[in-house]
């Protein structure tokens, strides 16, 4: 968030808001004794998704940018202009393209493991279809 130029102010209050998330389970009808959470937000948080997605989402962009412009990633070209693109993201979904070469595929799954340890987010490596 910092490398987005948001203020410390507001770096501490979205902190404090996914750190003061407590939790209680219904266990044969009645509730127990409520718990923190270690990570994430309560559903229904006016904080949840897609706000904190799009920051979260912004962290990826990023990787994804340092990558192109390190010559380690070659996304694919479009449109009459070839227009360079390489992601794509949709609410949790997220589109990656690139031209298809073993090491613009190894790059990709670098980037996302990078996320994963970053993010705190679980990649879904078991979902990723490859299309050539």
């Amino acid at each position: 968030m910092k490398r987005l130029g948001f203020d410390d102010k507001w770096i501490k209050w979205i902190k404090m808001c996914l750190e003061s998330a407590t939790y209680s389970i219904l266990d044969n009808g009645s509730l127990t004794k409520e718990f923190k959470s270690r990570r994430g937000l309560r559903q229904g948080d006016s904080l949840a998704p897609p706000f904190l997605f799009l920051i979260v989402g912004e962290g990826l962009t990023g990787l994804v940018h340092e990558a192109r412009g390190k010559n380690l990633l070659e996304g694919e070209k479009v449109g009459g202009k070839g227009v360079n693109i390489d992601l794509l993201q949709f609410a949790n979904d997220i589109l990656l393209f690139c031209q298809p070469t073993y090491g613009n595929i190894l790059t990709f799954k670098a980037i996302l493991m990078t996320f994963e340890l970053v993010s705190g987010l679980k990649v879904k490596f078991h979902k990723i279809q490859v299309r050539l």
